[in-house]
């Protein structure tokens, strides 16, 4: 995997790996190095599929959990790592964590899509019908996934998430470069068909290690996708992990990272879910 990283850092301190969304690229953390540097060394790996790793083909949740473990190996002192992941990137780390919960000492997701296929039973008009976890659907997501890519093509969906997200412009381009490497038809089929995978570890496959303490949050702003699923996710682990507890504002997000890794705490802002 190509890494983004904070050279700066001194090599002591302890790793934070960062995993981007769908599409996107390790680069979206960059404007975080300078914010977190202090107390961290910053890895910001792009995924299989996406930016400078966009040779490394097809994009699967085991495969890239695989790889991401293979980078906390090789650079953490201490063989562990803290870990955060948003969307796409918080899949990855769910399956990291129930793969190899050794190597991260804690996680933090957020806007992560968890049982997203139940979740889309509540709204069949409702696009993420199509990541359902039944074989016609997904043979139907596969149907309707080139004519909508037609419409909805990276160009497309860079111009109006832009705008959803608030992509400052002088990060604009770089954005639109991002969404035309990650979102290629290839890569929207293969994470149609993954993301419906996603599962926190069960209680037998957690006997043995424990699991770390998570932080799963959500922006107020957010889709009520995500919201539903940060609701369903803290509910699943609260259960697996009696330590759990339980964003445009980046001032905010590296806050959140420092105060939930470094000093056990959270900052004001955040909101604990009912």
């Amino acid at each position: 995997l190509y890494v983004h990283s904070s050279p700066s850092s001194p090599n002591q301190n302890p790793i934070v790996v960062l995993l981007h969304g769908g599409g996107l690229s390790g680069r979206l953390y960059e404007p975080q190095f300078k914010r977190l540097s202090d107390n961290f060394r910053c890895l910001a790996p792009d995924l299989p599929g996406h930016g400078k790793s966009g040779q490394i083909k097809p994009f699967t949740l085991e495969d890239a959990a695989r790889r991401v473990a293979d980078l906390i190996v090789g650079h953490a002192h201490d063989g562990k790592a803290f870990v955060v992941g948003l969307s796409l990137g918080g899949a990855v780390a769910l399956t990291l964590l129930r793969t190899r919960p050794d190597l991260v000492k804690k996680l933090l997701l957020t806007g992560t899509p968890y049982r997203i296929s139940r979740c889309a039973q509540l709204v069949e008009l409702s696009l993420f019908v199509l990541l359902r976890k039944h074989s016609t659907y997904v043979d139907f997501s596969k149907m309707l996934l080139r004519p909508t890519y037609a419409i909805m093509n990276p160009d497309t969906m860079a111009s109006l998430s832009s705008k959803q997200l608030g992509i400052l412009p002088e990060f604009h381009e770089a954005f639109v470069e991002e969404m035309r490497i990650g979102n290629t038809l290839d890569n929207m089929s293969t994470m149609l068909e993954e993301l419906p995978k996603i599962r926190i570890p069960s209680k037998t496959e957690i006997s043995e290690t424990p699991l770390p303490p998570i932080l799963v949050c959500y922006g107020e702003k957010e889709n009520w996708v995500a919201k539903w699923s940060a609701k369903r996710l803290y509910m699943e682990t609260k259960e697996l992990n009696k330590e759990c507890k339980g964003v445009m504002n980046p001032d905010l997000f590296a806050s959140t990272i420092k105060s939930w890794f470094h000093r056990d705490r959270l900052p004001e802002g955040l909101t604990e879910m009912p």
